[in-house]
């Protein structure tokens, strides 16, 4: 097989034995609610057609960037949802304008947003039930991201037949194992009921390669993922303010919906 490249990520394979070109789509994820404190852990997803539509987005986010005050930017130069959140509740100039912006980039864009995730008590319990596993928050990690990579998959396997997926997380330290473990299963060509027990076969898998992790310092894409991430692990937590801007990207979220996994573990 032949790769073509965009940057350091291959966006295209050439499959001689079938004589066609087959386009590599690359998500980028990032995970939130993962504080003591949070009842959801979230791990949150964009996926692009780099040639077609990266350079729309990183035009629209350098623009949106280059507006904002330096310290509504981590370290000066990094966007992030959490930063934005605290100038808007602190009612910062211009802080709600920059995120709704920041949001509506994923949508004008037709970029599709996907997530997964867990209620950390509701996990805790069906873990007590069963006796076996573990309910710290690499576990809640793991399910949401789990969760995520089988909506993603199914999504590209329904409406983007043929297409593969290179998917690069946010640098998630101790996460690496288990998200590695997450797409070599769904490379394996199985994907687990909600229950955890039933084995279905699929034909074939999108995913490529392993799980790849970033600096999200260093890649708009990952601060993209990230904006909407927390904006949908707030809404999830409840928050009224979240709302509002939930509904900018609501029409654009894949998963749009769900209550979170095990939530309603009795």
């Amino acid at each position: 097989m032949r790769q073509l490249q965009h940057g350091a990520v291959r966006t295209a394979i050439y499959d001689a034995g079938r004589g066609r070109l087959e386009i590599v789509r690359v998500v980028y994820s990032d995970e939130m609610g993962v504080a003591e404190m949070d009842r959801i852990t979230v791990v949150a997803a964009i996926m692009m057609n780099l040639d077609v539509q990266w350079k729309a987005v990183e035009t629209d986010l350098k623009n949106i960037v280059a507006e904002m005050p330096s310290d509504y930017l981590v370290g000066g130069t990094e966007l992030k949802g959490a930063r934005l959140l605290k100038k808007i509740r602190k009612q910062k100039p211009r802080a709600a304008e920059f995120l709704i912006r920041s949001l509506r980039v994923p949508v004008n864009n037709c970029v599709p947003i996907f997530y997964g995730a867990v209620d950390r008590a509701g996990l805790g319990r069906r873990v007590r039930r069963d006796g076996f596993g573990s309910a710290d928050v690499n576990a809640s990690k793991y399910a949401a991201f789990d969760m995520c990579m089988a909506t993603v998959r199914q999504y590209v396997q329904t409406l983007l037949p043929g297409d593969h997926v290179l998917w690069i997380a946010d640098d998630a330290g101790s996460s690496e194992p288990t998200f590695k473990q997450s797409v070599k299963f769904h490379q394996e060509k199985v994907f687990a009921t909600g229950d955890l027990d039933v084995i279905t076969h699929f034909v074939d898998s999108p995913f490529v390669d392993t799980v790849y992790f970033g600096a999200s310092h260093e890649s708009r894409a990952l601060q993209l993922a990230d904006v909407c991430g927390t904006v949908i692990c707030e809404y999830l937590h409840g928050k009224e303010d979240a709302r509002e801007f939930y509904d900018v990207i609501r029409k654009g979220v894949i998963t749009e919906g769900p209550v979170p996994w095990f939530s309603d573990e009795p």
